[in-house]
């Protein structure tokens, strides 16, 4: 079993990929190999998690697929791979990046192996490939299934993506407590409201900061809200981030954390969690929050519509409503009910999104395709 990554970028997409990988270790049928075309985020990521892999480098594959990269893969990364896949006796490829999608799929034609292309996304591939490829199409919700282009044919099902809790119980978030107050220079007493993602456009970083800015102005509690954000720099940067919040007068309750390798740990010690993003593909963030029973407000957008059941801990709200966002927020934290409605959510998504649950369908797929003659 291979498990290729590109390897420079690490997100929830890669994450559900490998702890995939890492949990077939327990089928003795399976022998998973991680393999990463350049070392980066998700080996940092991997190591942290004792997780093993080799490095594959190509000249081309694993970056932005245009025709004419696309046309040097197959001259010169495709026939390295096949000769990997031959020598390592690979029997499937399962790909996870849409960079990868097209280019492992000629090296499994040319090797008679065969192919899970679990699309993670809703951008898909524009490659020839794409259209005379025979695979098995893993898709992760049914936003990502209403994506999927005319020209990508083939067999899919729809297969939720793993989200597993970052400890057992609760008695362990009041040290992330501390420590997230610790590393904000904060005292205890206060009210920590977050934003877990990188910085891009489409997590909507700059949104967060004017719904901070809302909710400031309407708080009337007596506990002092704090904003904490942790995630990597992209297309908006930390300096655009202060810069906003400096120019809506909010500066002073910023705490930017960086790109936090245990992240989806250190967010139970938040009071409340925002999630602005559109267009995500799956929505994990929702999910991992209710994991900590922490409540959430997220964008009634792609995936948080399948990953966020109405009536509990979690509020959906109109993309890019800044007012809506603040005001949900607000009703949450002052809700008695708030605390109970977490933990039933917690309950509910422990099964809904298990690893365990996600395996099973995973391996079922397997069976089919070796089954099928190549």
């Amino acid at each position: 079993m291979a498990f290729p990554f590109e390897g420079y970028r690490v997100g929830g997409s890669h994450i559900s990929g490998l702890v995939l990988a890492a949990s077939l270790t327990d089928h003795s049928r399976f022998e998973p190999v991680v393999v990463l075309h350049q070392v980066g985020p998700v080996a940092e990521w991997a190591e942290a998690r004792g997780i093993e892999y080799e490095i594959l480098p190509t000249r081309h594959t694993g970056k932005s697929m245009t025709w004419s990269r696309y046309a040097k893969c197959l001259a010169a990364d495709v026939p390295k791979l096949v000769r990997w896949m031959r020598k390592a006796e690979i029997d499937i490829v399962h790909t996870n990046d849409t960079a990868l999608h097209v280019v492992w799929a000629a090296a499994v034609r040319m090797d008679r192996s065969r192919h899970v292309w679990h699309q993670r996304g809703d951008k898909w591939p524009r490659s020839p490939l794409s259209a005379w490829n025979r695979t098995q199409i893993v898709e992760i919700s049914r936003y990502v299934r209403a994506s999927r282009p005319a020209y990508i044919r083939g067999p899919a099902t729809i297969v939720y993506n793993p989200v597993g809790a970052p400890g057992p119980g609760t008695a362990w978030k009041g040290r992330e407590r501390k420590r997230l107050l610790s590393m904000c220079a904060l005292p205890d007493g206060v009210v920590l409201i977050g934003f877990v993602s990188n910085f891009r456009d489409y997590k909507r970083p700059l949104e967060f900061v004017r719904i901070a800015q809302r909710i400031v102005r309407e708080w009337r509690g007596s506990k002092v809200p704090h904003f904490v954000m942790m995630g990597r720099e992209h297309d908006i940067t930390e300096r655009q981030i202060l810069a906003e919040a400096r120019h809506l007068g909010i500066g002073d309750r910023f705490h930017l954390l960086g790109f936090v390798l245990d992240a989806e740990r250190l967010m139970a010690g938040l009071d409340a969690l925002v999630i602005p993003a559109v267009g995500e593909p799956f929505g994990r963030t929702p999910v991992e929050a209710s994991l900590v029973e922490v409540p959430f407000v997220a964008s009634d957008s792609g995936g948080h519509k399948e990953s966020t059941p109405e009536g509990l801990s979690g509020r959906l709200v109109r993309s890019d409503a800044v007012d809506a966002f603040a005001l949900a927020i607000i009703q949450l934290l002052s809700d008695r009910e708030t605390p109970r409605k977490a933990r039933e959510l917690r309950a509910i998504n422990e099964k809904r999104f298990s690893t365990d649950q996600h395996v099973s369908s995973i391996v079922r797929l397997y069976d089919e395709l070796l089954r099928e003659p190549v």
